[in-house]
Parts: structure tokens; C-alpha cells; sequence
């Protein structure tokens, strides 16, 4: 790689500012009530890595115990740390305590240090630090969850969240100088009880005796959450079940209904209940059609620990892809390991957008061949480069390192093969890590952000 080439266009790529495609932050004033420390780091991502290494899950809920001493904490964590340093979930921290905090490496040596300054940290403005000096990051796209709805419809951020010792768990409203949300209906996608329906009759405010009460009270809750400023939909339904939503009557989703309201106890099997699932499901879609709203839906990997991958991979939803063909499809983590089913979708369907958000975290290597193939298969303006996927701002400021780095290394090779010219390939970076995500969910601005 010629060095000069490579500085010259990773300088420039510098000074891009982001749209970040895809977060879970915990907001500004959760963090100042959160008590935190060196395991701060971990409350997802790495900790995965972890067990994978060999940690049980009772060591790692150890790790997260207000009554074990951070002493004790670090010589349980130790052993599968040095297993875990290898990946690139570890790298990433890596960067985070190199770069904001001053600490070369995470070691016995270091990491007491390391936690006191993770402390001293939570101070306000330092999402402002982290997000707009550091990161350059201009607006982060947030996969807003209520404590409620996370419980339910994203029990891995949950989880991920109560492993903080909370001294406050009251959300304050997104600051649309650094966010702006999407909002998930998973929750009517997979009711499958008596109480689950009455649940959403407290949320909502509606009585839900019919398939025509449950619609009405969708149409409750995308008016609730459009007033409260979302720019899209999300859906992660691929933990749970697979991402096929086949086409189904009316009637037999409102059958399907009837035998939930009129059964107490566990309500229906997930194989009994799909039909309803899937019916709803294309409810959601028709209404981010009305609303003009981009859908993003998680494919490929699943984060934690076991689960059943081929659940997730994006050819399920080719039949949605056809059938409305007026929504936008924003298609997360590059389907990994279906990366090359996901470009031919993006390929092919005008309505389906390739989106890198996680990836640059998960393999740096893998996710330069999968940009350097989608430069070759996807038309530019559906290419989306970087999404951090974190809770914790420092891990989004390390990963938007990697994917910086990753852009200006494809393009790099690209200028050297004679693909593009230096200037086309700047002009391409600014499409994949700004322009093109901004114009698929009409945000505008220089620096500050407004709906369309």
C-alpha cells in the first residue's frame, strides 16, 4: 500500500463528520446516574467473548455484583481476558482505553488506573467529548427502547443494562444535537398471551378484545412515537425467531387471536402463534409505507451466547422485499455470515440498502472484503459504512476508528487498481459514512441535524 496515498486519503476521511447508522446508547444523564467502573466496559460484546472463552455466566453476573470487591472481580476476569485479547471485541476497547483514557494496554498493571479515570468520567460533557471532538461522530441514529419495551422486545440490552449498579433508571429525552431515534413494535409482532394483551391495554390506553383493537393500538403507538420524533423502525425479531413473514389471511391471524383472548396461562406455542406474528409484521411494514419511515431489521449475527444463526439470514425476506416494494429496507451487520447474500439483495432490490453497522467490531479484516465487494456489486448511494452498535459512547468512538481505517484502506487499494481516481474515491467515503444514510432517513444540516 502506498503510504503517502493511504495518508492522504485517511486524512481526509478524517474529517468527515458521521452519521452513525445504528446505536443503543444509554443517554447522557443514565450514565451520571450509573455508578461505574473498569467492568463498565464489558456490558456486552467482549462479555460474550468471554463465556465463549470458557467463563460461565454466573462468573460473569460475579463480575457485575456490587458485593464483590473490584479486586476479587479483576481475578476472576483475568484468566479469560488474556483468551478474549485476540479479538476485536477486545481491540476495541483497547482503542477506547488507549485514546480517551490514557492507558496503553488492560493488564494487571493497569487496569486500577484505568477504572478510576472510567469513574472520573462521569461528568457532564463528556458525551460531548467522546462523540463530537473524538469520534467526529455528527448524529447517531439510536434504537430507542423504553425500560419497558427493552425488557421485552430486547432482552440482551436489558440485560446488558441492569449489570450497572443504577442509582436513577429514568430516561431523559434524546438530544437531537447528538440523536435521533427509531422505535421498535416488536412488542405487537410477538404477543402470544392473555398477558401480554393486557399489558399493552396499561401502555396504550386502549382495550384490546379484537384483531381490530390490536391494529387500532398499532396505529396508537406509531402516532405516540412519530410525535416523539423517530426517523424509522426497527425490528430485531431474528433472536427470537426466524426472519420469514409469510403472507397471511385476515382471518386466520384474528382465529389465531381468539384462541389467545379466550385461553388464560401460557398462551400459544411460537410455532402456533407465527401466522399472527407474521401478519402483524406486515402491518408494520405497510404502516412505515404511510409514514414514510426506512425499516431496519437485524440480520445475520446474533449477539450473546447460542442461538440459531440461520434464523437471520436476509434471503427470509425476499417475499417483503417484492410485496412492497414502496418501503425502504435498511439491512443491518451485513448479514454476516450471509454477506454475500445480502449484497445480491441490495443488488437487486431498489427498496434494500447494505448496512456495516457492528461489523468493523465483529472481524477489521472481514469487513474490508465485504466493503471492497459490495464497491464492485451494490450502486454507491445504498452503501452504508459505519453504525457503532454500542451502549457505551467509548465503544463507539473505537469503532468508528477501525471503520474509519477500513474505508481508507479499500479505497486505497481501489486508487492503486485504477478503479476510481483519489478524488472519486473521496467522494465515495463521503456517500457510505455520511450522505447516503442521511438521505434515506431525510435528516439534513452541517452540523445540526432536522428531519425533513
Amino acid at each position: 500500500m502506498e503510504e503517502n496515498l493511504y495518508q492522504r486519503i485517511r486524512t481526509e476521511i478524517e474529517k468527515i463528520p458521521l452519521v452513525d447508522t445504528h446505536e443503543h446508547f444509554m443517554l447522557e444523564k443514565e450514565r451520571l446516574n450509573t455508578r461505574i467502573d473498569f467492568f463498565y466496559l464489558f456490558p456486552h460484546y467482549a462479555s460474550s467473548d468471554l463465556v465463549s472463552s470458557g467463563m460461565s455466566p454466573e462468573a460473569l453476573d460475579e463480575i457485575w455484583s456490587s458485593e464483590v470487591s473490584l479486586e476479587d472481580k479483576w481475578d476472576k476476569f483475568e484468566p479469560y481476558w488474556k483468551n478474549i485479547k485476540n479479538t476485536s471485541y477486545a481491540r476495541a476497547l483497547l482503542i477506547a482505553a488507549r485514546d480517551l483514557f490514557e492507558i496503553e494496554d488492560i493488564n494487571k498493571s493497569t487496569w486500577q488506573k484505568l477504572s478510576e479515570k472510567i469513574a472520573s468520567s462521569n461528568k457532564e460533557g463528556w458525551y460531548q467529548y467522546v462523540l463530537k471532538e473524538k469520534a467526529n461522530i455528527d448524529v447517531s441514529i439510536v434504537d430507542y427502547l423504553d425500560p419497558g419495551s427493552r425488557k421485552k422486545e430486547a432482552p440482551r440490552i436489558e440485560r446488558s443494562l441492569e449489570r450497572l449498579p443504577r442509582i436513577d433508571r429514568e430516561l431523559s429525552p434524546m438530544d437531537p444535537d447528538f440523536f435521533l431515534p427509531v422505535a421498535r413494535f416488536d412488542e405487537f409482532v410477538i404477543v402470544r398471551t392473555l398477558n401480554e394483551i393486557k399489558q399493552m391495554e396499561k401502555v396504550y390506553n386502549l382495550a384490546i378484545h379484537s384483531l381490530d383493537d390490536l391494529l387500532k393500538t398499532l396505529d396508537r403507538a406509531f402516532e405516540r412515537r412519530i410525535k416523539e420524533g423517530i426517523i424509522g423502525v426497527k425490528t430485531g425479531l431474528a433472536y427470537l425467531r426466524i426472519l420469514k413473514y409469510d403472507k397471511v389471511t385476515r382471518h386466520e391471524a384474528e382465529l389465531l387471536f381468539n384462541l389467545i383472548f379466550h385461553h388464560m396461562g401460557e398462551g400459544l406455542s411460537w410455532r402456533e402463534a407465527k401466522p399472527l406474528q407474521d401478519f402483524m409484521m406486515h402491518q408494520i411494514i405497510q404502516r412505515t409505507i404511510e409514514y414514510n419511515l426506512p425499516i431496519q431489521i437485524h440480520t445475520g449475527l446474533q449477539e450473546g451466547n447460542g442461538n440459531i444463526i440461520t434464523n437471520s439470514n436476509p434471503t427470509h425476506l425476499i417475499n417483503l422485499f417484492i410485496e412492497y416494494n414502496r418501503a425502504k429496507f435498511d439491512l443491518f451487520h451485513t448479514g454476516y455470515p450471509y454477506t454475500g447474500e445480502l449484497a445480491t439483495l441490495a443488488k437487486n432490490f431498489p427498496n434494500v440498502y447494505a448496512d456495516m453497522c457492528w461489523v468493523h467490531i465483529i472481524s477489521p479484516s472481514m469487513a474490508r472484503r465485504t466493503l471492497e465487494q459490495w464497491i464492485e456489486m451494490i450502486p454507491a448511494n445504498k452503501i452504508f459504512a459505519f453504525g457503532g452498535d454500542y451502549i457505551i459512547v467509548e465503544g463507539a468512538y473505537a469503532h468508528s476508528r477501525l471503520a474509519r481505517d477500513n474505508v481508507a484502506r479499500v479505497l486505497t487499494e481501489k486508487v492503486k487498481e485504477g478503479c476510481f481516481t483519489e478524488n472519486e474515491a473521496l467522494e465515495l467515503a463521503q456517500k457510505i459514512l455520511r450522505e447516503n444514510p442521511a438521505a434515506l432517513f431525510k435528516i439534513t444540516g452541517k452540523h445540526h441535524f432536522v428531519r425533513a
